[in-house]
């Protein structure tokens, strides 16, 4: 027999994960405001890393218990235009790690190179 809760936890993830995300972000490209582009932006780098860490933990993860629902009400905080928890995350924590990383990243001449858009020339 099929779970409900599953399913349900499936839905609303597929819908705050990815649907309700997808158009919004249609809608910001689409608007001559630029006021959304930073949210919509921030959320799609925060999903990528939610997923990234996802699927290295998922061993762990499926024994979670309400993991499903759990993520559901992330996905939703994240989302959500009175909570703007992407936007949040980013200006917080990605943000800041990402410049302390890309500081370092410059102290290797190879790395340096390709941070400031040079590509290495092929013969």
């Amino acid at each position: 027999m099929v779970n409900f809760r599953i399913i349900l936890s499936y839905t609303l993830n597929l819908f705050f994960g990815l649907l309700y995300p997808t158009w919004k972000s249609v809608e910001a490209v689409e608007s001559k405001s630029h006021t959304d582009d930073a949210q919509w932006l921030s959320y799609w780098i925060i999903y990528t890393l939610l997923l990234v860490v996802e699927t290295l933990l998922w061993p762990a993860l499926k024994w979670v218990p309400l993991y499903g629902e759990l993520k559901a009400v992330l996905l939703a905080w994240l989302v959500l235009p009175h909570t703007k928890g992407a936007t949040y995350l980013y200006e917080n924590y990605v943000g800041p790690g990402f410049h302390k990383l890309k500081a370092e990243a410059r102290k290797v001449p190879a790395l340096q190179k390709l941070l400031d858009g040079d590509t290495p020339k092929t013969t």
